[in-house]
C-alpha cells in the first residue's frame, strides 16, 4: 500500500481562483510521486493534487475527499526532469465561471501538462505540498512555495 504525507497551509477565506507553485526535487535514492495541492472546504483532506513521478516521467491529478485520493487525469511528458533533479510546478485551481466546473491546469518546468476540469470544488482555502511512496519512506524538498489569490 502507499504511504503519503501532506502539508497544509490554510488562508483566512474561500476563493474561486488559486495558484500554487514550488520547486521540487526527490531525495537521491527513494522512490515515489511528489507534488502540490489546492485545499478545499477549509479541510486538509479534500481539494486537488497535481502530482509529478520523476522515476516515470508521469504526473497525475487527483480529487482529495475525505482523505482517500481519485485519479482523475494524468498521463507522461518529456517535459518532467528525471531522478533526483528539480521539477518545477505550477497548478491552476480556476473555478471563475459561475456555474461552470473548475478548470485545473498543470505546469512542470514551464510547460503545460494537462488542463482537465472537475465539479466537485468551487472554492479553495488553502495550498500545500505532497509526497507518495509505495515503498516505505518518502523524502522530497520543497523551495520557493508561492501562493496567489
Amino acid at each position: 500500500p502507499s504511504q503519503y504525507r501532506y502539508w497544509v497551509m490554510g488562508v483566512s477565506r474561500s476563493y474561486f481562483e488559486v495558484r500554487v507553485a514550488a520547486d521540487v526535487r526527490r531525495g537521491s535514492g527513494v522512490e515515489g510521486t511528489f507534488g502540490i495541492l489546492c485545499e478545499a472546504n477549509g479541510s486538509d483532506q479534500d481539494g486537488y493534487v497535481f502530482l509529478v513521478d520523476p522515476d516515470r516521467g508521469t504526473f497525475d491529478v487527483r480529487r482529495l475527499s475525505g482523505g482517500s485520493t481519485y485519479s482523475i487525469g494524468g498521463g507522461a511528458s518529456l517535459a518532467i526532469h528525471r531522478g533526483s533533479g528539480i521539477n518545477s510546478l505550477e497548478g491552476y485551481c480556476d473555478h471563475t465561471v459561475v456555474g461552470g466546473p473548475t478548470a485545473l491546469t498543470l505546469y512542470v518546468n514551464g510547460v503545460r501538462v494537462t488542463q482537465i476540469e472537475d465539479s466537485s470544488y468551487a472554492s479553495f482555502t488553502g495550498i500545500g505540498m505532497y509526497a507518495e511512496s509505495h515503498t516505505g519512506s518518502a523524502d522530497a524538498r520543497f523551495d520557493n512555495l508561492e501562493l496567489s489569490i
